[in-house]
């Protein structure tokens, strides 16, 4: 589900969404196909989340343009949504062994006695 706001640059206070009134303030978890054609909206703020991959990887090829055109963005798969709307993936961390320490042993320098 994708959360919705009213943006605080908007014109208005609240609306209303399927799931109930948002404002500045409150926020409303709604569809992503009810999302899809208000994505343009500078009114509105949409966070997509990483549940909602699955729903878009089965966007149809109509919802695709929706999304390009409300966008306008020259968007026409599935994975390019996906980068558009999804927060980026994060990258495990590598792990690298600690580097073992060698210590070298100076050769004793030979003095001669005198």
């Amino acid at each position: 589900m994708v959360t919705v706001i009213v943006a605080e640059e908007a014109t208005f206070h609240h609306t209303e969404t399927p799931a109930g009134t948002i404002t500045k303030n409150r926020s409303q978890r709604v569809s992503v196909r009810w999302s899809l054609p208000r994505l343009n909206s500078p009114q509105l703020l949409f966070t997509f989340e990483e549940s909602d991959r699955e729903e878009l990887s089965s966007l149809t090829a109509n919802q695709l343009r929706l999304i390009a055109k409300t966008t306008e963005k020259a968007i026409t798969t599935h994975s390019e949504v996906e980068a558009l709307l999804l927060p980026a993936k994060k990258k495990p961390k590598k792990t690298t062994k600690p580097k073992t320490k060698t210590t070298k042993t100076e050769p004793e320098s030979s003095e001669k006695e005198e």
